[in-house]
């Protein structure tokens, strides 16, 4: 199986040559509501469901409006993590 390259912010889409769109953060009543166990609420449409950790690790998510492939990229407004920063 052929593995594609993770793209970088601004590159296409590498299954189809498509444009990226990133998906926003929650906010805190939308986290409050998916977190409640008594009602909980399913997160919006278009929505990154990951944690804040995740974010500042991997990158935010983005998705082809084309054929929906799914990346994340660092984009500037997130941060990466301290290389070598230990928990």
């Amino acid at each position: 199986m052929e593995t594609k390259p993770t793209p970088k912010a601004g590159e296409p889409c590498p299954a189809c040559g498509g444009k990226f769109s990133e998906y926003r953060e929650p906010t805190d009543v939308e986290r409050a509501a998916a977190d409640d166990k008594e009602r909980r609420q399913p997160f919006p449409a278009r929505v990154d469901s990951a944690s804040a950790d995740v974010r500042a690790e991997l990158g935010a998510l983005h998705v082809c409006d084309s054929c929906g492939y799914q990346t994340r990229i660092h984009t500037g407004k997130d941060k990466p993590a301290a290389a070598g920063k230990g928990k």
